[in-house]
């Protein structure tokens, strides 16, 4: 995602949800740490905002950037509007960044997750398609908001390469947001109680998450996923209000941040690639782990998880 193409865009939105000029500056100075001059050349398009200045924003302010990712990305026509056309186009993105050796001895993806990671969801249909659905839904006006049913995700052949080029990593670290599961139960739950998905479906969206627990607690006990990379997991002790990670490849350094969207932004940003790892090391180390000998942290850890299930 090149931030001088949102530029425009992003101005815009920060000056609809700040009237006042000197109090955007004002904010922008303080939460950049930057000088007024330098903060007034960035809402003049002089100089445009940095992928890590345009994530800071967008978390404070809350803005989104979902419009944003797929949209302006290079060799990108589809319109945010069209959600299957948008999520082809950023699934061959992301294959093209992760392409080369499959089998690079020094490949690494660690990852904090505050929702559900995507590189983790995609092994399972029902989820996959109802984080999807999330997303259009919120996408669309009320008046042409879809049910669950309705929701056609875009299997595609570019789709499953994709995971395979996700589980080539050699070595794979998760750091959990403890609230994970249950922002998703009630999530499924809200959309229930507004007639959006059918019992039947949440019958099969709980099965499937019950097989989500049962599979990531035999892959934690052994270190190991499915396909004998290494695997590590962590649960966080405080909440992590947003998802980011970093991708290590081929020589290719690479960060990944979830603003939250439901397609990461890829950045190859050295500053901002240094900034997360620096972050991801600082959170293993007050985090609790629950892979390979800490068998008592992850029975507690994945109990709790399947009670929270229950009540779907």
């Amino acid at each position: 995602m090149k931030t001088d193409h949102i530029n425009p865009e992003f101005i815009k939105t920060m000056r609809e949800k700040m009237a006042e000029r000197g109090s955007l500056v004002n904010l922008l100075t303080d939460l950049l740490h930057i000088g007024k001059e330098a903060a007034y050349r960035r809402l003049r398009g002089e100089v445009p905002f940095t992928l890590t200045e345009a994530v800071t924003i967008s978390q404070k302010m809350g803005i989104s950037l979902d419009k944003w990712v797929g949209n302006n990305s290079e060799n990108n026509n589809q319109s945010p509007l069209d959600p299957t056309g948008t999520y082809i186009s950023i699934v061959d993105r992301y294959i093209n960044l992760l392409k080369g050796p499959k089998d690079d001895p020094e490949s690494v993806l660690e990852v904090s997750a505050g929702s559900f990671p995507q590189t983790l969801y995609l092994n399972y249909e029902n989820l996959t398609k109802f984080i999807f659905f999330k997303w259009t839904y919120r996408q669309t006006s009320p008046s042409i908001q879809s049910r669950f049913e309705e929701t056609i995700f875009p299997t595609t052949i570019q789709q499953q390469e994709f995971k395979k080029r996700i589980q080539s990593f050699q070595y794979s670290c998760y750091i959990w947001d403890p609230h994970i599961f249950p922002n998703l139960i009630t999530d499924m739950k809200y959309f229930a109680k507004k007639h959006r998905i059918t019992e039947r479906n949440i019958r099969m969206l709980k099965e499937e998450l019950y097989q989500v627990l049962d599979d990531l607690e035999k892959i934690t006990s052994k270190s190991i996923d499915h396909t004998g990379k290494e695997f590590r997991f962590y649960i966080s002790d405080i909440h992590l209000e947003t998802t980011f990670g970093y991708i290590q490849k081929n020589g290719l350094k690479t960060s990944i941040i979830q603003a939250p969207a439901l397609f990461p932004i890829l950045s190859t940003e050295k500053r901002m690639f240094a900034t997360i790892r620096n972050r991801i090391d600082t959170l293993k180390k007050i985090s609790i782990p629950i892979s390979g000998n800490e068998i008592m942290q992850r029975r507690s850890f994945f109990k709790k998880q399947r009670t929270i299930v229950d009540t779907l």
